[in-house]
């Protein structure tokens, strides 16, 4: 048997898999200590898994909470305050009263120390290792130490020496630019690091908790890439482990559609604080190699995943202008919506969608284990008359009625869904209409008729048991290995022998740390990829290498690529390769799920929605091939499904909901 297990905000899922059936559990969350949540959840199975793997967000709280380890940084000397200069760059560029996101380092822990290292990795100036002791020995009662020396990339020699003499004066875990991200760009491989030193310890003595909760069971923990590794591996580079939660969701929608035979998609994993989206091209995920957290860089691979503050409990409130708002303020789980009746006073989305009466008496609070998809357990009472007391004030303050306070609250925030689905489609030159949108997370269903039609996307799909998919999309992740190396150099032919040692030697890391994995190098799926852009540029595309290490090959893919991203190509002018990356996949993980076993496609009941009666099915009673046509109500115990006019769904063999949208 083999167990994935997500914590979220508000509850932690647990998705077995063994013989043909999936077990799904809902705990609540124990933000205070997530892993008594994990073991709670583990509790609930009551035969031995051989495999147990997480998606975890320890990592990423400890960022946004500033909560993470008291650590010092250590550059070159007079670059010890690249953390705190960061880049030029504003996003607020007209707020004279914007301030950047502090760094994880304070300035009196940032040090520089003599030595300096060439771009082409010769050495300019040696290491002053008497005047590296004494300004060791400043730091000590760090927590560990990140360090970051310029153009380590090229000479990793001055780094590893360093971490030696750290490792006699201060005794404390060091983490190197070096080992962590071997690239070009000194602030975000400066950022990166810091980052990885500042949440290891918290993630480091999380993970050797849960690794005790699973007993005998093998432990992995999915990377922000899409790909698992073992407990030891993460405890060593934790900082891919930031955007852990969302990767699990998007291969777990992958793994969905491809059951229906669809491979391009739009994913859409909205909970109760935000909204996920992500773009897929023929069931291979965008991966970003630069991203952020709180306005902090991190340069690793990362499924490139948009967030935005549009989820069920975003708040809605009215602006200076007397326009309906929605997030990114969030009501969280306690009190959460004024619905839940646990003390919550703001309108949320949540609320909205209670009073037009898209969410019906009840609502999932807690599950247990039951054969099959789904889960079966405690609800928790909507309190209808609390959320319109909340609307009511919304109501007034924007001077509309009840009615159209709701639905403008739902406008808005499919307005800022819509727009994060531009963002990763549209805006990079992609046609968002040729995609499928899958739908999950508690709230996603709810939205994604309106959103497709507001996108123009003619088909939605709804995976069974949709607010637990992220913990199914753990047990189809294959396990993962990246590697990167920066050699900035002309992409000229002459140079092939060159590009071909540097990607052997990276598949040979790869292929390596796979290994170590369990996975054998004849059964791993290998990638190569160059970053090339034109001479004189700032920034790469990333080129996949076919058809043999060629840079004359490389240089058409890459003037096919700008075309389609920029609208233009400059097939007379230099190219540069800058960074070269090597990716290893182990094989492909896969479970077994029976077909829908339901008998009806009768409703149980009428709800009144927006003054029409809508009826209500229960999805556990659909059989395969059943239709059922919109406006209707499809439920189950962790998400609630809504057609609108004009919209059909049917029932597919895996189990899913493909929807029809016209």
């Amino acid at each position: 048997m083999r167990i994935g297990i997500d914590i979220g905000g508000t509850f932690t899922d647990l998705v077995a898999a063994f013989d043909d059936r999936i077990v799904v559990v809902k705990v609540p969350s124990t933000p205070g200590d997530p892993s008594e949540a994990f073991a709670t959840a583990l509790s609930r199975i009551d035969r031995p898994a051989d495999e147990v793997l997480h998606g975890t967000t320890v990592g990423t709280n400890a960022v946004l909470t500033r909560t993470g380890a008291d650590i010092a940084f250590v550059a070159t000397d007079g670059f010890a305050h690249v953390l705190h200069l960061a880049r030029q760059d504003r996003p607020s560029l007209y707020d004279l009263s914007a301030q950047r996101p502090a760094p994880v380092v304070s300035r009196d822990r940032c040090v520089g120390i003599v030595q300096r290292t060439a771009p082409d990795g010769t050495t300019i100036t040696e290491l002053d290792e008497d005047e590296a002791r004494a300004t060791l020995r400043t730091l000590r009662g760090v927590d560990g130490v990140a360090v970051t020396l310029l153009h380590s990339y090229a000479d990793p020699s001055h780094e590893r020496r360093v971490a030696e003499l750290i490792a006699e004066e201060l005794d404390v875990p060091v983490s190197l630019s070096c080992d962590i991200v071997p690239e070009i760009r000194e602030y975000e491989r400066a950022s990166t690091t810091a980052l990885n030193a500042y949440v290891q310890p918290a993630l480091s003595r999380y993970l050797r908790k849960i690794d005790d909760a699973s007993s005998d069971a093998r432990c992995g923990v999915m990377w922000s890439g899409g790909g698992i590794r073992g407990i030891d591996q993460t405890i060593e580079q934790p900082v891919h482990t930031l955007y852990s939660g969302p990767a699990a969701g998007v291969l777990g929608a992958v793994w969905a559609a491809e059951r229906c035979g669809v491979r391009d998609i739009v994913t859409l994993d909205m909970g109760g604080t935000s909204a996920d989206v992500a773009l897929v091209n023929d069931g291979v995920p965008d991966v970003a190699d630069e991203a952020s957290l709180d306005g902090l860089a991190f340069k690793t691979p990362s499924i490139d995943v948009i967030s935005v503050g549009a989820g069920g409990g975003s708040i809605a409130w009215v602006d200076a202008g007397g326009a309906l708002r929605a997030g990114p303020g969030s009501a969280g789980a306690d009190p959460g919506p004024a619905c839940y009746g646990k003390g919550g006073t703001e309108p949320t989305v949540t609320d909205a969608q209670c009073v037009l009466g898209y969410l019906g008496p009840s609502r999932l609070a807690v599950g247990e284990p039951d054969p099959g998809w789904g889960l079966a357990g405690g609800e928790l009472r909507l309190n209808v008359d609390a959320a319109r007391e909340a609307m009511a004030r919304l109501a007034t303050a924007a001077r509309l009625d009840l009615d159209e306070a709701a639905d403008g609250v739902l406008r808005v925030v499919r307005a800022t869904m819509a727009r994060a689905v531009r963002s990763v489609s549209v805006e990079r030159g992609r046609d968002v209409r040729r995609y499928a949108l899958v739908a999950f997370g508690g709230a996603g269903p709810l939205h994604a008729t309106a959103l497709a039609r507001e996108l123009d996307i003619s088909t939605v799909i709804v995976p069974p048991s949709p607010g637990a998919l992220a913990a199914l999309g753990l047990l189809v992740a294959s396990r993962r290995a990246d590697a990167s190396l920066s050699r900035p150099q002309l992409a000229d032919r002459s140079r092939d022998v060159e590009l071909r040692s540097i990607l052997a030697a990276l598949t040979k890391q790869v292929l390596d740390e796979l290994a170590v994995e369990g996975v054998r190098s004849v059964d791993a799926r290998t990638s190569l990829v160059v970053d090339c852009r034109y001479e004189g540029q700032s920034h790469e595309l990333r080129i996949p290498v076919q058809g043999g290490p060629s840079f004359a090959l490389i240089g058409e893919a890459f003037h096919a690529a700008h075309l389609e991203r920029f609208g233009f190509s400059r097939p007379d002018a230099r190219i540069e390769a800058i960074t070269f990356r090597a990716v290893a996949l182990g094989p492909a993980r896969d479970i077994t799920v029976a077909a829908p076993s339901g008998t009806t496609i009768e409703p149980f009941d009428n709800w009144r929605v927006g003054g029409v009666d809508v009826p209500v099915f229960a999805r556990s009673n659909l059989p395969s091939g059943g239709r059922i046509s919109g406006p209707a109500i499809v439920t189950e115990l962790d998400s609630t499904i809504w057609l609108d006019v004009g919209s059909s769904a049917e029932v597919h063999a895996s189990g899913a909901l493909v929807v029809d949208v016209t």
